[in-house]
């Protein structure tokens, strides 16, 4: 049987969701999976994008090369300047607003200045912040390292999974995926200064039945807010708006976006799913669709932009917004950002990592 982590749900999750990535030349390692967390274990850090397959999304011809760039782990925008975390070499490159190359930073290691397996970068001030499980590694906008020091989960969260970090004015949210055992949550934190935390909000999964665990109840998002920040789970039918106290103050919903069909698991894959949930004693549910979308954006006129599927492949994402104008402009690509009203696209293929950047601002 193969091996997914101590955690079976975590097991689970995975089998689940790799039984769907159907893919040639081999698995895709860096692809975003809709349930954020719940991914297969990650290949040594050094490797290149010539140990991915091609992109399954087209390529724009317009397209910008970048050799140098083997993955887009995640990318924040800040003074004009992206910076790009790449999970493949555990550096962060610096692209000009236009997405051309500046330089790159940090590195794979344990030394000052490096960090092994970031999952999230955010621009916090006039501070550049990768996280990585358990630690957050600062630098300056140059590059220059500023240490790195812990984060505190909430006590009461057994197995906690940082599932984002935000940049807000009165300090960085972390979300967490907190699983409880008998039941998993989410839950957000305010950091209002280092070592300091205020809980904010927590959202069950949204089982569909009672004593049931599937395998997107762990998918948490988090988005900053004019109001504050949105926080639920993309399965609900809303997302709810608080304020940096904790306090709810809206609600906005996203029932217009359809949702894709999962394949069902086949061959080896439904086997060992079955035989998993058999030793763990887990009652299961296996849901029909994925998730509506996986990571939502906000817009500087407030409106919401949704980055979802956009085919039941894994592996091809496209945004979403109410207005028709952004979906039509933006092609799907393996993975999508928006800051400050840009979009930063990527696309793969053995070459390296093709970029485009989309200026909705002035659309």
């Amino acid at each position: 049987m193969k091996h997914f982590g101590p955690n079976p749900r975590t097991r689970l999750s995975a089998i689940l969701v790799s039984g769907t990535a159907l893919v040639s030349l081999g698995a895709l390692v860096w692809v975003f999976v809709v349930a954020a967390n719940v991914t297969r274990s990650p290949t040594h850090p050094r490797e290149s994008s010539m140990d991915r397959p091609p992109s399954p999304a087209h390529i724009p011809v317009a397209a910008t090369l970048l050799p140098r760039v083997a993955s887009v782990q995640d990318a924040d925008l800040h003074n004009r300047v992206w910076f790009i975390l790449d999970r493949a070499s555990s550096e962060v490159h610096r692209l000009t607003e236009q997405g051309a190359y500046l330089d790159s930073f940090a590195g794979d290691g344990d030394g000052p200045g490096e960090f092994r397996s970031g999952k999230l970068l955010v621009a916090h001030a006039d501070t550049i912040i990768v996280a990585t499980r358990r630690r957050l590694h600062l630098y300056r906008p140059d590059g220059t390292g500023l240490g790195s020091r812990r984060t505190e989960p909430p006590r009461d969260c057994a197995v906690p999974k940082l599932a984002d970090v935000v940049s807000t004015a009165a300090g960085l949210l972390f979300a967490y995926g907190c699983d409880r055992g008998d039941r998993f949550a989410g839950l957000v934190v305010l950091e209002v200064a280092e070592g300091s935390y205020h809980r904010l909000a927590e959202r069950p999964a949204p089982s569909r039945n009672d004593g049931a665990w599937g395998p997107f109840d762990e998918a948490v998002v988090v988005a900053e807010h004019p109001h504050g920040f949105l926080f639920g789970h993309p399965d609900d039918e809303c997302l709810n708006v608080f304020d940096l106290t904790g306090r709810a103050v809206d609600r906005v919903c996203h029932a217009w976006i359809e949702h894709q069909p999962i394949p069902d698991p086949v061959g080896e894959e439904r086997n060992e799913l079955i035989a998993v949930a058999r030793a763990t004693g887990l009652s299961l549910e296996i849901p029909e669709r994925y998730p509506p979308f996986d990571k939502v954006f906000v817009r500087p006129d407030s409106g919401l932009v949704y980055r979802a599927l956009a085919t039941e492949s894994v592996g091809v994402f496209r945004l979403l917004a109410q207005d028709a104008t952004l979906s039509a402009r933006v092609p799907p690509a393996s993975t999508l950002f928006m800051a400050d009203g840009i979009v930063f696209a990527a696309w793969y293929d053995l070459a390296g990592t093709h970029i485009m950047v989309y200026d909705m601002v002035d659309s």
